[in-house]
């Protein structure tokens, strides 16, 4: 009898290891999480940046915010030394008047007159058009400010006169002030008077100033001017005290002008150095000096 030989199925798979322990399959499905995962973060960290890109490029395309207008109520509006037009973009948004900086900042720009506002106070409202704002300010006329003009040659009291006249403030406010001349930072060689430590030029009276303010710029802008040409060096040399070249200094003022000035010092000087006229025949229109000084060897 023939033997057959049928070849026998490829023996399968043992699923006991060496032990005797029953194999665990290995799952691949936490592998396919994971790079689903992964895809997900990717496309969820793409789809962030893409909206986050135009909503950028939004903004920056889209104009500016402002308002309509026409704008209520006052603001009284400050324009600082050195401010520049973001500045000054910045302080209006503040104060409320206009919506964004940017929207003031790019009307200055297409404004050649912005880089001359001036600097003081405007009369602004809430919520203008910046447009608006830039109209008023960048028209010196529209300054709040006020000029006040002091004359050489005036008295304290006609300087007191002029400020009552030209200020919202009254005489008598200004008297306050000087009753207390220390306040003002006057010299102590001044003695505690006023006279001719009222510098004349002009000054601006803004809606924040007050008599003691306007007085002691007048009385800054003396220490100034005394300290540019050396008064109290210039004293000493001369051998006077720095009071009595004030006091001179204004008597000069009163009796002269221009090319005269130095003919009417001259005369002032001669007396001076007299003993016999004790420097009262010169017409003195504040408190003397106490003792008239002798004339000293190299003064004239």
């Amino acid at each position: 009898m023939t033997e057959q030989y049928v070849e026998a199925d490829a023996p399968a798979p043992d699923p006991y290891d060496e032990g005797g322990r029953r194999k665990r399959e290995r799952s691949r499905l936490p592998g396919c999480l994971a790079a689903l995962l992964a895809l997900a973060v990717l496309a969820g960290g793409l789809w962030l940046g893409i909206t986050k890109g135009v909503d950028l490029l939004t903004s920056r395309l889209a104009s500016p915010g402002d308002y309509p207008g026409p704008g209520h109520g006052k603001v009284l509006f400050e324009v600082h030394e050195g401010d520049t037009s973001a500045a000054i973009g910045r302080n209006l948004k503040s104060d409320g008047v206009v919506k964004s900086v940017d929207a003031f900042t790019e009307a200055a720009a297409a404004e050649p007159k912005a880089l001359g506002i001036q600097v003081g106070f405007y009369q602004l409202q809430k919520q203008m058009p910046a447009a608006d704002a830039l109209d008023i300010l960048i028209d010196p006329a529209n300054l709040v400010n006020t000029a006040v003009t002091i004359p050489e040659g005036m008295r304290v009291t006609d300087v007191l006169d002029r400020l009552a006249e030209q200020t919202d403030f009254a005489r008598k406010d200004y008297e306050k002030v000087l009753a207390n001349p220390k306040r003002l930072g006057l010299p102590a060689y001044a003695g505690g008077n006023p006279e001719g430590y009222l510098f004349p030029s002009t000054y601006d009276v803004t809606p924040k100033s007050t008599p003691y303010t306007i007085l002691k710029a007048m009385v800054d802008r003396r220490r100034q001017a005394a300290a540019d040409v050396d008064l109290e060096g210039a004293a000493e040399r001369l051998g006077y005290t720095p009071h009595e070249l004030m006091t001179i200094a204004s008597l000069v003022e009163a009796e002269a002008r221009g090319k005269d000035m130095p003919k009417v010092a001259r005369v002032i000087y001669n007396r001076l150095e007299n003993p016999g006229t004790n420097g009262r025949s010169a017409g003195w229109r504040s408190t003397p000096p106490s003792t008239t000084r002798s004339a000293q060897p190299g003064r004239r």
